[in-house]
């Protein structure tokens, strides 16, 4: 019995309590209460993970909008994150998208698998997350062209 007079388990038999906290429910269905120190902990990490999130809004905005016109060739240097390499692109702006060099644009940059390029290049907020993704990239507009042949 606690100090008001209840009795938990006589007067509240839909509540168990467990370890993790005191679960209600019927039927199968079961919702935890949790305690301070589990609310506390969930709640910094998941301000850990708003921060994470508006860090990589705030990586896309300096972006801007899509300041390259159709035909435009760029060439992209980038370095991942962890050791993953630095690499050169090329990309090219063609029907308002980007169709870049190498395997880059292959699916699993995007839907998670790893068959064939994306065949029909990416957008411009595709192209920017991208490179927020990286640890450093830059991007330069190729302005003077040599013809070779």
């Amino acid at each position: 019995m606690n100090a008001d007079g209840y009795d938990f388990v006589r007067d509240f038999p839909e509540f168990s309590v467990r370890r993790g906290g005191i679960q209600y429910g019927t039927r199968g269905s079961k919702v935890t209460i949790k305690t301070k120190d589990e609310l506390t902990r969930e709640r910094d990490r998941l301000t850990a993970e708003l921060l994470r999130i508006d860090e990589k809004i705030q990586s896309r905005e300096r972006y801007g909008e899509d300041p390259f016109k159709n035909g435009d060739i760029l060439k992209i240097q980038i370095t991942f994150t962890g050791g993953g390499g630095s690499y050169t692109y090329v990309a090219v702006k063609a029907r308002g998208r980007y169709f870049m060099s190498g395997r880059a644009q292959q699916v699993r940059t995007f839907l998670g698998t790893h068959d064939e390029p994306t065949p029909a290049g990416w957008t411009y907020t595709q192209l920017v997350s991208w490179l927020a993704s990286a640890e450093d990239a830059s991007v330069w507009r190729v302005k003077n062209v040599e013809r070779v042949f």
